[in-house]
């Protein structure tokens, strides 16, 4: 759709400048070869040539080569656009945070347009070809007479061939490249700058016009040389071969100009030039991006492009475990489908002590102008964090200056999953946390009193008056600490208390600790008692609601018996604690949402309820597997947008988050959750190796415990959840290459609750390694435990070209409605799993013997979960077809299974096949001087290489001698010398015409 929407723009903008693009071809032409004074001009400028045309040849010829010209633009721009919107929208333009980088936008435009052309390339000749058609007295150029777009394609075709009709097509890809990356990099760019400073955001209609304007001038300026050019070459005569007249190709064409012409000559019809391709930039990019806009509304169950939103939002970067959470969010949740600017600053503690802090005044500042920020935890350093980091001072934390700057109130609220147990089960409606952010404690002064000492209060006013109140006589060491607030910030914070409790029809409690602090917290509460009498009386009296001023120890007491449902507010460390009380109550502070608005409701900051989940990052950083709940970071995300999208009535962008909100709560519902939510939905004795309370099943190995899960889509079916149990030794070390081995056994119940690490490979997307080289590891997955009726058995082998991919990428939710046991695998890949030496020292096809290891796993133990091993179906995509195939024509898997499933792909696809596998061991031992004296000793050397390494060095052509493409690498299954674990060992056209191949 997207191609037909370009498309469709460019036929529309084609339609009303094509006249224009006949008069500035006439000009073009005007004087070929001639030096200025020595031709007639004809065509004074686009008005004057306007004029002569429609004199001499009719107002009809304005429009000559119509037809083949909107063919042209159907087919150019209907590629261009569709693909440059294709690439965009998978991010290929963007860098991490989402910018547009100039480099890539240029390459790409610029590509899309040059292929473009030259597909459109016959229509294009034609086109000029009619359009040069001119009577006698005005013509220039060499003259052709054909009667419509068929007959002159057909003519051409007929005398030169195909060849013929592309003979313009050198000059279309520079003429093209220039245009097409010249239009759409100042268009994106244009657009960024506008919505960056807030620029016609209010008017996209507008906003995309101006922009086409810059474009359309930009275009001009670049592509009018190369335009010339282009006419040129189309338009001249050839003779009997097929020949130009005038010109040999595209260099002569250039020179020729340059010497008879001059440089001016390259702009001949730059006039019209511009008034043809300004507006036709502007028509073309304007119905495109109505044309979408149009779509999006029409077909709302499609594929469309991103959610758009036109204002920036301020994003605030944190640290350790809660920035990794960010960046995934980003990049699997945000960023495929919506397209936002951020104002982004880094307040990591280390950025922070590299700016002096004031990376986070700025980004205080950026709240305030944008309205809207996004905030992950950050680090409050201590002395040990200070002595880690290597920092200057204790840097304060930047919540501290942020929530002065906004002077608002800090609302805290839990997220209600309904299988989340309360660990207070009285709680069946939430309660809103509302807390104080200026002054007190996070705004106070703190200091270590180190010998016997009085302290006084010095209060100076501004008239010059001093009074001094001694607090305290210290006898020896001590601490001190003053705390202050204003009666505005109260006043605004309780307004944005009244407010919010009106808007969720909730009653509101305000708690302090007045019996004790008599000064301090009288102010509070006379500024709440006034604000509520003069502004929120009646309408709290309206609403049917209540307000009361409390003693924080009793509305404690009282908020442990309630069922919830009320707006609690509190001073700023009160409410700090509280809240955190409050959140765990409902389950986990991983469930919050948590914002701070401003007093007049306006600017918006949120950001997780948690903080940086130090702990967990220790151990991320040790390379261990964590469970860290990103439900509060999320929803960070969505309810910033969501202020954003109310700001901007911007009601795709709202409909997102809602949708965002509700997938994550569903997926919570369904049982997918991280540790610290297992005990409240499984509840509270819960333990991963609790055998009493999950299923376990005995296997050849050992007792395995596994997890009741549900299923993600209605009705929610519950399954067993058998994940990561291992099928055969971790293949490290001496084993690597080498065909797998059987498993140890083991005593105590394994616990197999989380999928295994998924096998070394190289990112599509950044080039990073992931996985681990210890991965043979499988799953299963079963709606009964039923020994007594034996259910099909299906076996999945995941895809991904043999160098990528991993089993839980394919979650069982939608195949556990039907009556089978479904089983899937993790295996080598790449180097690691077929690497060889055509010898015992690394036969090769480690990967396929990992298949067939799973494969008589399943054999002996599938039938404790209800599996029939007798009715095993293997199942593969792409590469995994492939796979299929293989096992299919082997006597090594023969018994193993029953049935296959090849789905894209069979052993017949030569590219998945290498045929000369030692090429490339050499090549790799050599990168890594590993010696190759004798197979035994390169094998031995490559074994002690590090794994990450390996892996990126058999993705690099430099290191392998193999020019990698997109479905070929050098490391792909082989025929194998004889051998006792040998997959195959004959072609596998030989095997089929034998016909000794499995047949179930």
């Amino acid at each position: 759709m997207d191609f037909a929407i370009g498309g469709a723009a460019a036929v529309c903008a084609g339609f009303f400048t094509n006249p224009l693009e006949v008069m500035k071809t006439r000009m073009q032409l005007q004087g070929e070869l001639l030096s200025r004074g020595q031709h007639a001009v004809h065509y004074k400028n686009v008005f004057h040539a306007g004029y002569v045309i429609a004199k001499h040849d009719g107002i009809l010829a304005l429009q000559a080569g119509l037809v083949p010209g909107l063919w042209f633009q159907l087919v150019l721009n209907g590629y261009r656009f569709g693909l440059y919107q294709i690439l965009d929208d998978k991010g290929y333009m963007k860098d991490k945070k989402g910018n547009l980088v100039f480099y890539k936008s240029v390459l790409i435009g610029g590509f899309a347009g040059a292929s473009g052309a030259f597909i459109a390339s016959p229509f294009y000749l034609i086109k000029t070809h009619l359009q040069s058609q001119a009577s006698k007295e005005i013509a220039f150029g060499h003259q052709y007479h054909y009667k419509g777009t068929w007959s002159g394609l057909w003519g051409v075709f007929k005398e030169q061939g195909v060849k013929g009709l592309f003979r313009g097509g050198s000059s279309a890809v520079p003429r093209a490249f220039v245009g097409s990356t010249s239009q759409l990099t100042s268009f994106a760019y244009c657009k960024e700058f506008m919505r960056k400073y807030d620029i016609l955001t209010n008017s996209p209609l507008l906003m995309t016009f101006t922009a086409s304007m810059v474009g359309g001038v930009a275009i001009s300026l670049m592509m009018t040389p190369f335009d010339l050019v282009s006419t040129r070459l189309y338009n001249q005569g050839v003779d009997q071969f097929g020949k130009g007249l005038l010109y040999n190709g595209y260099t002569d064409c250039v020179l020729k100009i340059w010497k008879t012409e001059g440089f001016l000559g390259f702009y001949k019809g730059l006039g019209p030039s511009y008034f043809r391709l300004g507006p036709h930039t502007v028509l073309c990019l304007v119905f495109w991006d109505e044309f979408k806009e149009l779509y999006s509304r029409i077909k709302p169950n499609a594929t469309k492009s991103k959610v758009l939103v036109e204002k920036p939002i301020v994003e605030i970067d944190g640290d350790e475990m809660t920035k990794l959470i960010f960046d995934e969010i980003k990049q699997k949740l945000l960023f495929p489908f919506v397209q936002f600017q951020r104002d982004y600053y880094d307040c990591s503690l280390t950025n922070r002590n590299k700016t002096e802090n004031q990376v986070s005044k700025d980004a205080a500042a950026a709240i305030l102008k944008h309205n809207v920020g996004i905030k992950c935890s950050t680090i409050t350093p201590d002395e040990d964090r200070v002595k880690e980091f290597n920092l200057t001072q204790m840097w304060p934390s930047p919540n501290g200056m942020i929530r002065n700057a906004l002077n608002g109130t800090q609302f805290r609220e839990s997220i209600i999953c309904k299988n989340v147990n309360k660990y207070v089960p009285g709680w069946t409606k939430p309660i809103i946390m509302g807390r104080h952010t200026f002054g007190d404690q996070y705004g106070g002064k703190d200091l270590i009193i180190k010998n016997p000492s009085k302290i006084f209060i010095t209060i100076k006013s501004e008239d010059g008056k001093e009074e001094s109140i001694e607090a305290f006589t210290y006898k020896g060491q001590g601490v001190a600490m003053l705390t202050f607030n204003t009666e505005d910030s109260i006043r605004s914070f309780a307004g944005s208390c009244f407010r919010m409790a009106l808007q969720r029809n909730y009653p509101l409690y305000f708690a302090t600790k007045s019996t004790l602090l008599k000064q301090y917290d009288k102010l509070f509460n006379e500024v709440f008692l006034d604000v509520y009498e003069k502004e929120y009386k009646k309408k709290f009296e309206a609403a049917n609601l209540t307000f009361e001023l409390r003693l924080i120890d009793d509305m404690a007491a009282q908020a442990m018996k309630s069922s919830g449902g009320f707006l609690w507010a509190l001073k700023s460390y009160d409410g700090d604690v509280l809240s955190d009380v409050v959140g765990q109550g409902f389950g986990s502070m991983g469930l919050m949402i948590h914002s701070l608005v401003s007093h007049d409701g306006r600017t918006i900051m949120t950001e997780p309820a948690h903080g940086t989940v130090t702990r967990h990052y220790r151990e991320y950083q040790k390379g261990n597997e964590t469970s860290t709940n990103p439900i509060s970071s999320i929803f960070a995300w969505t309810r910033g947008l969501q202020h954003r999208a109310k700001l901007d009535n911007n009601v795709e962008l709202g409909n997102f988050t809602k949708n965002l909100e509700n997938a994550t709560v569903s997926t919570v519902e369904a049982g997918l959750v991280t540790k610290d939510l297992a005990p409240c939905v499984f509840g509270k004795d819960f333990k991963e190796t609790d055998s009493d309370t999950q299923p376990v099943v005995q296997t050849t190995y050992g007792k395995i415990q596994g997890q009741i899960l549900s299923t993600v889509q209605e009705p929610h079916l519950e399954y067993y959840a058998f994940r990561g149990i291992p099928y055969a030794k971790p293949p490290l070390e001496e084993l690597r290459f080498q065909p797998p081995l059987k498993p140890e056994p083991w005593e105590n119940v394994k616990p197999c609750v989380d999928y295994g690490n998924s096998c070394l490979q190289v990112s599509k997307k950044d080039g990073s390694v992931l996985g681990n080289e210890d991965c043979l590891t499988l799953n299963v997955f079963t709606k009964e435990l039923n020994t007594s009726n034996l259910k099909p058995v299906m076996f999945w082998i995941h895809g991904g070209a043999h160098i990528r991919g991993s089993s839980a990428q394919f979650p069982p939710d939608y195949l556990i409605e039907k009556p089978v046991v479904f089983v899937s695998i993790n295996y080598r890949l790449n180097i690691f799993g077929f690497f060889t030496v055509n010898d015992e020292n690394a036969y090769g096809n480690a990967a396929l013997k990992d298949q067939v290891a799973a494969l008589e796993w399943v054999q002996g133990n599938i039938a404790g979960f209800g599996g029939d091993p007798s009715r095993v179906t293997i199942c593969g995509e792409s590469s995994a077809a492939n796979s299929v195939a293989l096992l299919q024509l082997s006597t090594r898997a023969r018994g193993l299974f029953h049935q296959v499933i090849a789905e894209s792909g069979s052993a017949l696809n030569a590219r998945y096949l290498q045929r000369n596998p030692l090429k490339y061991a050499y090549n790799i031992a050599k990168y890594f001087n590993v010696t190759t004296e004798t197979t035994r000793d390169m094998v031995e050397g490559l074994q002690k290489v590090d794994s990450e390494e390996l892996a990126k060095a058999a993705n690099s052509s430099q290191a392998t001698g193999y020019k990698t493409d997109l479905y070929a690498f050098p490391f792909f299954p082989i025929i194998e010398v004889e051998n006792s674990e040998a997959i195959i060992t004959r072609s596998p056209y030989q095997i089929l015409q034998s016909g000794d191949f499995n047949r179930g």
